[in-house]
Protein backbone atom coordinates (compact mmCIF):
# COMPACT_ATOMS: atom_id res chain seq x y z
CA UNK A 1 0.00 0.00 0.00
CA UNK A 2 1.52 3.37 -1.03
CA UNK A 3 1.15 6.80 0.50
CA UNK A 4 -1.77 7.67 -1.81
CA UNK A 5 -3.60 4.57 -0.62
CA UNK A 6 -3.18 5.51 3.04
CA UNK A 7 -4.29 9.07 2.36
CA UNK A 8 -7.33 7.68 0.52
CA UNK A 9 -8.25 5.76 3.67
CA UNK A 10 -7.66 8.85 5.84
CA UNK A 11 -8.86 11.96 3.95
CA UNK A 12 -8.76 15.09 6.06
CA UNK A 13 -12.47 15.91 6.25
CA UNK A 14 -14.24 12.58 5.79
CA UNK A 15 -16.58 11.79 8.67
CA UNK A 16 -19.56 10.30 6.86
CA UNK A 17 -18.65 6.59 6.87
CA UNK A 18 -20.81 4.42 9.11
CA UNK A 19 -19.30 3.29 12.38
CA UNK A 20 -20.15 -0.24 11.28
CA UNK A 21 -17.36 -0.01 8.69
CA UNK A 22 -14.90 -0.14 11.56
CA UNK A 23 -16.21 -3.47 12.77
CA UNK A 24 -16.23 -4.82 9.22
CA UNK A 25 -12.64 -3.83 8.47
CA UNK A 26 -11.18 -4.49 11.92
CA UNK A 27 -10.85 -8.20 11.29
CA UNK A 28 -9.58 -7.86 7.72
CA UNK A 29 -5.92 -7.49 8.73
CA UNK A 30 -5.91 -9.91 11.61
CA UNK A 31 -3.06 -12.01 10.25
CA UNK A 32 0.11 -11.51 12.27
CA UNK A 33 2.89 -9.60 10.51
CA UNK A 34 6.09 -11.46 9.76
CA UNK A 35 8.29 -12.04 12.79
CA UNK A 36 11.40 -10.81 10.96
CA UNK A 37 11.33 -7.11 10.21
CA UNK A 38 13.68 -4.18 10.01
CA UNK A 39 14.10 -2.63 13.49
CA UNK A 40 13.52 0.94 12.32
CA UNK A 41 10.23 -0.09 10.72
CA UNK A 42 9.05 -1.61 13.99
CA UNK A 43 10.14 1.52 15.84
CA UNK A 44 8.13 3.73 13.50
CA UNK A 45 5.13 1.42 13.70
CA UNK A 46 5.34 1.46 17.48
CA UNK A 47 5.49 5.26 17.56
CA UNK A 48 2.50 5.51 15.20
CA UNK A 49 0.45 3.03 17.25
CA UNK A 50 1.15 4.89 20.47
CA UNK A 51 0.30 8.20 18.82
CA UNK A 52 -3.05 6.95 17.52
CA UNK A 53 -4.02 5.31 20.81
CA UNK A 54 -3.11 8.47 22.71
CA UNK A 55 -5.50 10.55 20.61
CA UNK A 56 -3.25 12.09 17.97
CA UNK A 57 -4.31 12.14 14.30
CA UNK A 58 -2.32 10.10 11.76
CA UNK A 59 0.64 11.80 10.08
CA UNK A 60 0.23 10.33 6.58
CA UNK A 61 3.66 8.64 6.40
CA UNK A 62 3.98 6.07 3.61
CA UNK A 63 3.16 2.50 4.59
CA UNK A 64 6.57 1.38 3.29
CA UNK A 65 8.04 3.03 6.38
CA UNK A 66 6.03 0.62 8.55
CA UNK A 67 6.92 -2.61 6.75
CA UNK A 68 4.55 -5.48 7.63
CA UNK A 69 2.61 -3.23 10.02
CA UNK A 70 1.35 -0.96 7.21
CA UNK A 71 -1.98 -2.76 6.75
CA UNK A 72 -2.79 -2.68 10.46
CA UNK A 73 -1.98 1.02 10.66
CA UNK A 74 -4.14 1.69 7.59
CA UNK A 75 -7.08 0.08 9.40
CA UNK A 76 -6.50 2.21 12.50
CA UNK A 77 -6.00 5.31 10.39
CA UNK A 78 -9.33 4.66 8.69
CA UNK A 79 -10.97 4.13 12.10
CA UNK A 80 -9.65 7.52 13.23
CA UNK A 81 -11.18 9.19 10.19
CA UNK A 82 -14.54 7.56 10.84
CA UNK A 83 -14.82 7.95 14.60
CA UNK A 84 -11.74 9.53 16.17
CA UNK A 85 -9.74 8.12 19.06
CA UNK A 86 -12.59 6.01 20.47
CA UNK A 87 -13.01 4.29 17.10
CA UNK A 88 -9.24 3.68 16.94
CA UNK A 89 -9.31 1.98 20.31
CA UNK A 90 -12.31 -0.16 19.40
CA UNK A 91 -10.62 -1.22 16.19
CA UNK A 92 -7.35 -1.90 18.01
CA UNK A 93 -9.18 -4.11 20.52
CA UNK A 94 -10.62 -6.21 17.68
CA UNK A 95 -7.27 -6.47 15.91
CA UNK A 96 -5.35 -7.28 19.09
CA UNK A 97 -7.63 -10.19 19.94
CA UNK A 98 -6.76 -11.86 16.65
CA UNK A 99 -3.16 -10.64 16.62
CA UNK A 100 -1.59 -10.45 20.13
CA UNK A 101 1.72 -9.38 18.59
CA UNK A 102 0.24 -5.87 18.37
CA UNK A 103 0.40 -5.66 22.16
CA UNK A 104 3.92 -7.04 22.16
CA UNK A 105 5.00 -4.46 19.57
CA UNK A 106 3.66 -1.48 21.48
CA UNK A 107 5.05 -2.76 24.78
CA UNK A 108 8.68 -3.17 23.70
CA UNK A 109 11.51 -1.10 22.28
CA UNK A 110 12.36 -2.86 19.01
CA UNK A 111 14.72 -0.14 17.85
CA UNK A 112 17.11 -1.17 20.63
CA UNK A 113 16.92 -4.90 20.00
CA UNK A 114 18.71 -7.08 17.49
CA UNK A 115 16.07 -9.40 16.03
CA UNK A 116 18.10 -11.64 13.73
CA UNK A 117 20.73 -13.99 15.15
CA UNK A 118 22.87 -16.86 13.95
CA UNK A 119 23.84 -19.67 16.31
CA UNK A 120 27.43 -18.42 16.31
CA UNK A 121 26.33 -14.88 17.21
CA UNK A 122 24.18 -16.05 20.10
CA UNK A 123 26.88 -18.30 21.52
CA UNK A 124 29.52 -15.57 21.34
CA UNK A 125 27.31 -12.71 22.54
CA UNK A 126 27.80 -11.23 26.00
CA UNK A 127 24.52 -10.04 27.46
CA UNK A 128 24.49 -7.73 30.50
CA UNK A 129 22.96 -9.05 33.69
CA UNK A 130 19.51 -7.55 34.39
CA UNK A 131 19.27 -4.84 37.04
CA UNK A 132 17.07 -5.53 40.04
CA UNK A 133 15.11 -3.57 42.60
CA UNK A 134 14.72 -6.83 44.54
CA UNK A 135 17.08 -9.55 43.22
CA UNK A 136 15.26 -12.48 41.68
CA UNK A 137 11.82 -10.93 42.19
CA UNK A 138 11.50 -7.35 40.87
CA UNK A 139 13.71 -6.40 37.92
CA UNK A 140 14.03 -3.04 36.24
CA UNK A 141 10.86 -2.53 34.19
CA UNK A 142 7.14 -2.64 34.85
CA UNK A 143 5.85 -4.97 37.60
CA UNK A 144 2.37 -5.62 38.96
CA UNK A 145 1.80 -6.74 42.55
CA UNK A 146 -1.82 -7.85 42.81
CA UNK A 147 -4.03 -9.54 45.38
CA UNK A 148 -7.42 -9.42 47.04
CA UNK A 149 -8.22 -6.42 49.25
CA UNK A 150 -6.89 -6.38 52.83
CA UNK A 151 -4.37 -9.16 52.31
CA UNK A 152 -1.23 -7.12 53.00
CA UNK A 153 -0.19 -5.84 49.55
CA UNK A 154 0.44 -2.29 50.82
CA UNK A 155 2.46 -3.59 53.76
CA UNK A 156 4.62 -5.58 51.32
CA UNK A 157 4.99 -2.53 49.08
CA UNK A 158 6.12 -0.42 52.04
CA UNK A 159 8.48 -3.19 53.13
CA UNK A 160 10.11 -3.16 49.67
CA UNK A 161 10.38 0.64 49.76
CA UNK A 162 11.97 0.40 53.22
CA UNK A 163 14.62 -2.02 51.95
CA UNK A 164 15.50 0.04 48.87
CA UNK A 165 15.41 3.34 50.75
CA UNK A 166 17.92 2.07 53.32
CA UNK A 167 19.88 -0.51 51.32
CA UNK A 168 18.50 -3.25 53.56
CA UNK A 169 16.93 -6.68 53.26
CA UNK A 170 13.54 -7.81 52.03
CA UNK A 171 12.39 -11.43 51.74
CA UNK A 172 15.93 -12.59 52.59
CA UNK A 173 17.41 -10.59 49.71
CA UNK A 174 19.96 -7.80 50.03
CA UNK A 175 18.99 -4.83 47.85
CA UNK A 176 20.93 -1.84 46.59
CA UNK A 177 20.09 1.49 48.15
CA UNK A 178 18.27 4.01 45.97
CA UNK A 179 15.72 6.79 45.95
CA UNK A 180 12.09 5.68 46.15
CA UNK A 181 8.95 7.53 45.05
CA UNK A 182 5.87 6.10 46.76
CA UNK A 183 2.48 7.28 45.44
CA UNK A 184 0.27 6.36 48.41
CA UNK A 185 -3.22 7.25 47.24
CA UNK A 186 -5.03 5.23 49.90
CA UNK A 187 -3.19 6.52 52.97
CA UNK A 188 -3.38 9.79 54.86
CA UNK A 189 -0.16 11.31 56.29
CA UNK A 190 -1.25 10.17 59.76
CA UNK A 191 -1.71 6.60 58.60
CA UNK A 192 1.60 6.66 56.74
CA UNK A 193 3.38 7.82 59.91
CA UNK A 194 1.75 5.01 61.87
CA UNK A 195 2.91 2.42 59.32
CA UNK A 196 6.42 3.87 59.15
CA UNK A 197 6.65 3.61 62.92
CA UNK A 198 5.33 0.06 63.03
CA UNK A 199 7.84 -1.12 60.41
CA UNK A 200 10.66 0.78 62.08
CA UNK A 201 11.59 2.80 58.99
CA UNK A 202 14.33 5.30 59.97
CA UNK A 203 14.24 9.01 59.19
CA UNK A 204 17.23 8.72 56.84
CA UNK A 205 15.40 6.34 54.48
CA UNK A 206 15.35 7.90 51.00
CA UNK A 207 11.62 7.52 50.38
CA UNK A 208 9.40 10.36 49.14
CA UNK A 209 5.65 9.96 49.62
CA UNK A 210 2.97 11.65 47.52
CA UNK A 211 -0.66 11.24 48.54
CA UNK A 212 -2.06 13.08 45.48
CA UNK A 213 -1.10 12.83 41.84
CA UNK A 214 -2.93 13.63 38.60
CA UNK A 215 -4.24 10.71 36.58
CA UNK A 216 -1.84 9.50 33.90
CA UNK A 217 -4.21 10.56 31.11
CA UNK A 218 -4.59 14.02 32.69
CA UNK A 219 -0.94 15.07 32.81
CA UNK A 220 0.21 12.58 35.44
CA UNK A 221 2.49 10.71 33.05
CA UNK A 222 4.46 13.83 32.09
CA UNK A 223 4.66 14.88 35.75
CA UNK A 224 5.94 11.44 36.71
CA UNK A 225 8.65 11.51 34.05
CA UNK A 226 9.77 14.98 35.15
CA UNK A 227 9.84 13.88 38.81
CA UNK A 228 11.94 10.83 37.98
CA UNK A 229 14.37 12.83 35.87
CA UNK A 230 14.79 15.47 38.56
CA UNK A 231 15.29 13.14 41.55
CA UNK A 232 16.89 10.03 40.10
CA UNK A 233 14.54 7.43 41.55
CA UNK A 234 15.42 3.75 41.20
CA UNK A 235 12.00 2.53 42.36
CA UNK A 236 8.51 3.96 41.93
CA UNK A 237 5.62 2.32 43.80
CA UNK A 238 2.02 3.18 42.90
CA UNK A 239 -0.66 2.18 45.43
CA UNK A 240 -3.00 1.62 43.70
CA UNK A 241 -2.88 1.48 39.90
CA UNK A 242 -6.62 2.17 39.62
CA UNK A 243 -6.16 5.54 41.34
CA UNK A 244 -3.47 6.76 38.94
CA UNK A 245 -5.11 5.26 35.85
CA UNK A 246 -8.08 7.60 36.32
CA UNK A 247 -11.48 7.19 34.75
CA UNK A 248 -10.57 4.52 32.22
CA UNK A 249 -11.99 1.13 31.37
CA UNK A 250 -9.46 -1.35 32.75
CA UNK A 251 -10.98 -4.07 30.58
CA UNK A 252 -10.22 -2.09 27.43
CA UNK A 253 -7.18 -3.61 25.71
CA UNK A 254 -6.33 -0.45 23.77
CA UNK A 255 -6.53 1.89 26.75
CA UNK A 256 -4.53 -0.40 29.03
CA UNK A 257 -1.90 -1.05 26.36
CA UNK A 258 -1.44 2.66 25.70
CA UNK A 259 -1.18 3.59 29.38
CA UNK A 260 1.05 0.72 30.46
CA UNK A 261 3.38 0.84 27.48
CA UNK A 262 4.11 4.48 28.32
CA UNK A 263 4.95 3.53 31.91
CA UNK A 264 7.09 0.65 30.72
CA UNK A 265 8.96 2.95 28.35
CA UNK A 266 9.73 5.35 31.22
CA UNK A 267 11.08 2.43 33.27
CA UNK A 268 13.31 1.37 30.40
CA UNK A 269 14.57 4.87 29.61
CA UNK A 270 15.50 5.68 33.22
CA UNK A 271 16.59 2.15 34.18
CA UNK A 272 14.26 1.89 37.17
CA UNK A 273 11.56 -0.40 38.49
CA UNK A 274 7.91 0.68 38.56
CA UNK A 275 5.76 -1.41 40.92
CA UNK A 276 2.00 -1.08 40.41
CA UNK A 277 -0.13 -2.42 43.27
CA UNK A 278 -3.42 -3.72 41.90
CA UNK A 279 -6.33 -6.01 42.74
CA UNK A 280 -7.33 -9.56 41.91
CA UNK A 281 -10.78 -10.31 40.62
CA UNK A 282 -13.34 -11.95 42.89
CA UNK A 283 -13.88 -15.67 43.42
CA UNK A 284 -10.29 -16.77 42.91
CA UNK A 285 -8.57 -19.85 44.29
CA UNK A 286 -6.51 -18.77 47.30
CA UNK A 287 -4.00 -21.59 46.82
CA UNK A 288 -3.97 -22.44 43.12
CA UNK A 289 -4.56 -18.99 41.67
CA UNK A 290 -2.72 -17.56 38.68
CA UNK A 291 -0.97 -14.17 38.98
CA UNK A 292 -1.69 -13.52 35.29
CA UNK A 293 -5.27 -14.76 34.97
CA UNK A 294 -6.47 -13.36 38.31
CA UNK A 295 -5.36 -9.75 37.88
CA UNK A 296 -8.42 -7.55 37.49
CA UNK A 297 -9.22 -6.02 34.11
CA UNK A 298 -7.67 -6.51 30.70
CA UNK A 299 -5.19 -9.23 29.80
CA UNK A 300 -3.14 -6.38 28.33
CA UNK A 301 -1.90 -5.70 31.86
CA UNK A 302 -0.06 -9.00 32.08
CA UNK A 303 0.91 -8.85 28.40
CA UNK A 304 2.69 -5.50 28.75
CA UNK A 305 4.15 -6.01 32.24
CA UNK A 306 7.67 -7.39 32.55
CA UNK A 307 6.84 -9.16 35.82
CA UNK A 308 3.63 -10.07 37.63
CA UNK A 309 3.47 -10.87 41.35
CA UNK A 310 0.38 -12.40 42.88
CA UNK A 311 -0.19 -12.42 46.66
CA UNK A 312 -2.55 -15.24 47.65
CA UNK A 313 -3.72 -15.57 51.22
CA UNK A 314 -6.65 -17.29 52.83
CA UNK A 315 -8.52 -14.76 54.96
CA UNK A 316 -7.70 -15.06 58.64
CA UNK A 317 -4.48 -17.04 58.18
CA UNK A 318 -0.97 -15.72 58.81
CA UNK A 319 0.60 -17.51 55.86
CA UNK A 320 0.48 -16.46 52.20
CA UNK A 321 1.98 -17.41 48.85
CA UNK A 322 3.73 -14.89 46.62
CA UNK A 323 3.68 -16.17 43.04
CA UNK A 324 6.27 -14.66 40.70
CA UNK A 325 6.27 -14.86 36.90
CA UNK A 326 7.93 -12.69 34.27
CA UNK A 327 10.23 -12.31 31.30
CA UNK A 328 13.51 -12.10 33.22
CA UNK A 329 12.61 -13.86 36.47
CA UNK A 330 12.43 -17.50 37.37
CA UNK A 331 8.86 -18.63 37.94
CA UNK A 332 8.49 -19.31 41.63
CA UNK A 333 6.01 -19.72 44.49
CA UNK A 334 7.31 -18.22 47.73
CA UNK A 335 5.79 -19.07 51.10
CA UNK A 336 5.42 -15.99 53.32
CA UNK A 337 4.40 -15.59 56.94
CA UNK A 338 3.07 -12.42 58.53
CA UNK A 339 5.13 -11.09 61.44
CA UNK A 340 2.65 -9.27 63.67
CA UNK A 341 5.39 -7.68 65.78
CA UNK A 342 7.44 -6.20 62.95
CA UNK A 343 4.42 -5.66 60.66
CA UNK A 344 6.10 -7.23 57.67
CA UNK A 345 6.16 -10.36 55.58
CA UNK A 346 8.83 -12.97 56.35
CA UNK A 347 10.05 -15.45 53.76
CA UNK A 348 9.56 -19.03 54.94
CA UNK A 349 10.81 -20.77 51.81
CA UNK A 350 9.67 -22.20 48.50
CA UNK A 351 5.93 -22.77 48.85
CA UNK A 352 5.85 -26.34 47.58
CA UNK A 353 8.67 -27.42 49.87
CA UNK A 354 7.16 -25.61 52.86
CA UNK A 355 3.86 -27.41 52.25
CA UNK A 356 5.68 -30.76 52.23
CA UNK A 357 7.71 -29.87 55.32
CA UNK A 358 4.56 -28.77 57.13
CA UNK A 359 2.80 -32.06 56.32
CA UNK A 360 5.84 -34.04 57.45
CA UNK A 361 5.87 -32.17 60.73
CA UNK A 362 2.16 -32.86 61.20
CA UNK A 363 2.72 -36.58 60.49
CA UNK A 364 5.47 -36.79 63.13
CA UNK A 365 3.20 -35.09 65.64
CA UNK A 366 0.31 -37.41 64.73
CA UNK A 367 2.49 -40.50 65.26
CA UNK A 368 3.41 -39.22 68.72
CA UNK A 369 -0.20 -38.37 69.62
CA UNK A 370 -1.62 -41.70 68.38
CA UNK A 371 1.09 -43.63 70.20
CA UNK A 372 0.32 -41.70 73.39
CA UNK A 373 -3.34 -42.69 73.04
CA UNK A 374 -2.39 -46.35 72.67
CA UNK A 375 -3.42 -46.50 69.02
CA UNK A 376 -1.35 -47.99 66.22
CA UNK A 377 -0.14 -45.14 63.94
CA UNK A 378 -0.87 -46.70 60.55
CA UNK A 379 -1.21 -44.71 57.30
CA UNK A 380 -5.00 -44.78 57.50
CA UNK A 381 -5.14 -43.72 61.16
CA UNK A 382 -2.58 -40.93 60.64
CA UNK A 383 -4.52 -39.58 57.63
CA UNK A 384 -7.82 -39.75 59.56
CA UNK A 385 -6.25 -38.11 62.62
CA UNK A 386 -4.96 -35.22 60.50
CA UNK A 387 -7.88 -35.02 58.09
CA UNK A 388 -5.44 -35.33 55.18
CA UNK A 389 -5.43 -37.25 51.92
CA UNK A 390 -4.23 -40.82 52.51
CA UNK A 391 -2.13 -40.84 49.35
CA UNK A 392 -0.25 -37.66 50.36
CA UNK A 393 0.34 -39.07 53.86
CA UNK A 394 1.64 -42.33 52.38
CA UNK A 395 4.13 -40.53 50.13
CA UNK A 396 5.46 -38.36 52.95
CA UNK A 397 5.72 -41.36 55.29
CA UNK A 398 7.95 -43.05 52.68
CA UNK A 399 10.16 -39.93 52.61
CA UNK A 400 10.32 -39.84 56.41
CA UNK A 401 11.30 -43.51 56.54
CA UNK A 402 13.99 -42.95 53.87
CA UNK A 403 15.53 -40.11 55.88
CA UNK A 404 15.42 -42.03 59.15
CA UNK A 405 12.90 -39.76 60.85
CA UNK A 406 10.32 -42.56 61.08
CA UNK A 407 10.79 -46.30 61.60
CA UNK A 408 8.63 -48.81 59.76
CA UNK A 409 7.42 -51.40 62.27
CA UNK A 410 6.31 -55.00 61.82
CA UNK A 411 2.87 -55.45 60.36
CA UNK A 412 0.05 -56.05 62.82
CA UNK A 413 -2.46 -57.96 60.75
CA UNK A 414 -3.25 -55.70 57.83
CA UNK A 415 -1.97 -52.58 59.56
CA UNK A 416 1.51 -51.21 58.89
CA UNK A 417 2.60 -49.20 61.96
CA UNK A 418 5.11 -46.35 61.91
CA UNK A 419 7.10 -45.34 65.00
CA UNK A 420 9.31 -42.45 65.93
CA UNK A 421 13.03 -43.37 66.17
CA UNK A 422 13.06 -42.91 69.95
CA UNK A 423 10.53 -45.72 70.37
CA UNK A 424 9.94 -49.21 69.05
CA UNK A 425 6.29 -49.25 69.95
CA UNK A 426 3.71 -47.81 72.25
CA UNK A 427 5.05 -49.64 75.32
CA UNK A 428 8.18 -47.47 75.30
CA UNK A 429 6.42 -44.14 75.15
Amino acid sequence: MNQTAIEARCPAGEESRAAGDIQRTAGASAAAPATTFIPHQAARAQAMLRSLLNGHPPDGISSEDYGPWGEVLAELCHAHTVGGTEAVRRSFNALAKANPSLIALIATTPELRKTRWTVAELLSAEFPEPHWAVPGIIPVGLTFLAGRPKLGKSWLGLQIAHAVGTGGMVLDRQVDRGNVLYLAFEDSPRRLKDRLTKQGIPSHATITFETKWPALVEGGLASLQAEIEQNGYTLVIVDTFARIAGQVDQSDVAEMTAILSNLQQIAQIYDLAILLIDHHRKNIDFVGGSPIDDIIGSTAKAAVADTVLGLFREQGKHGATLKVIGRDVEEQDLALEWDGQLFCWRLVGEAGQVLKDTLRGEILEAIYELTSLGETPSTTRIATHLGKDKGNVSRELANLVATGKVIKGEKQGREQPYWLPATNGPEEV
